[in-house]
C-alpha cells in the first residue's frame, strides 16, 4: 500500500504461478477487482485494496498455461467480461452475467483523431465536485496492453451508482483537456478530443 512520501506497505500476497492479472471493476462497486488467467476465482476488492477469494462457476475449461487476459464488454450488456489466452491451449471467453445499471463507459478520441487514445487519462467525479480527490470516484488510463499477449478494450469502464450524475475531466498526452458535466451512468459516450 502506498503510505505517500515514497513509502510502501506490505498489503497481501496471492496465490503463486499466475502469469498476467486483469483489474476490471466485475461487481461494479466502484474498486477494481483481479481476475488471473486461468484461475477458477475472482479475487474481490473490499474498497479498502485488500482482496477475497470468491470462487466463481463456470471459470473452467481454460487452455493448458493460461497467460493473459483480456477485459472488454462483449455482449454490450454494460458489465466487463474476459477472455484469457492460453500458450498450449484454446482461447476462452467468459461473460459475466451481472446486468446492472451502475456503470459508464467512455470511449476515446485523441486530438489527433486516434482511436483509443491511448496514454489519456479519465477522472470520474461527484457532479459539481471536479478536481475534488475526496469525491474522485474513479480513474482510468486508456492503454494499448495489458501484461503478456493480452489488450483490454479501448472502451473505458467504471462501476458507478445509478441514479446520479458525474464530471469528467479527459487529459490527453498533448495537454489537451475535455470536461464532460452532469454525465448519467447506463451508456457508453465518446469523448473526441478533436471536437472542442
Amino acid at each position: 500500500m502506498n503510505g505517500g512520501g515514497g513509502k510502501f506497505q506490505f498489503a497481501q500476497d496471492f496465490s503463486r504461478g499466475h502469469f498476467t492479472a486483469g483489474l476490471g471493476d466485475l461487481d461494479h462497486d466502484g474498486d477494481l477487482d483481479i481476475y488471473f488467467a486461468g484461475n477458477q476465482a475472482i479475487f474481490e476488492n473490499n474498497g479498502k485494496g485488500f482482496f477475497k477469494r470468491v470462487p466463481v462457476a463456470g471459470l473452467t475449461g481454460v487452455g493448458a498455461n493460461p497467460r493473459a487476459v483480456s477485459l472488454v464488454d462483449i455482449d454490450n450488456d454494460g458489465d466487463l467480461d474476459f477472455a484469457v489466452a492460453s500458450k498450449r491451449g484454446p482461447n476462452t471467453m467468459f461473460r459475466n452475467n451481472l446486468n446492472d445499471d451502475n456503470w459508464l463507459q467512455v470511449e476515446l478520441r485523441s486530438p489527433r483523431g486516434e482511436a483509443g487514445a491511448f496514454g489519456a487519462r479519465v477522472y470520474v467525479y461527484d457532479a459539481g465536485h471536479l478536481d475534488d480527490p475526496k469525491r474522485l470516484k474513479g480513474l482510468r488510463e486508456a492503454q494499448s496492453a495489458n501484461g503478456y499477449c493480452a489488450q483490454n478494450s479501448p472502451v473505458l469502464h467504471f462501476g458507478l451508482k445509478a441514479g446520479a450524475s458525474y464530471d469528467l475531466e479527459v487529459r490527453f498526452l498533448d495537454g489537451t483537456t475535455v470536461t464532460r458535466p452532469g454525465v448519467q451512468t447506463t451508456q457508453r459516450i465518446l469523448v473526441d478530443g478533436r471536437n472542442l
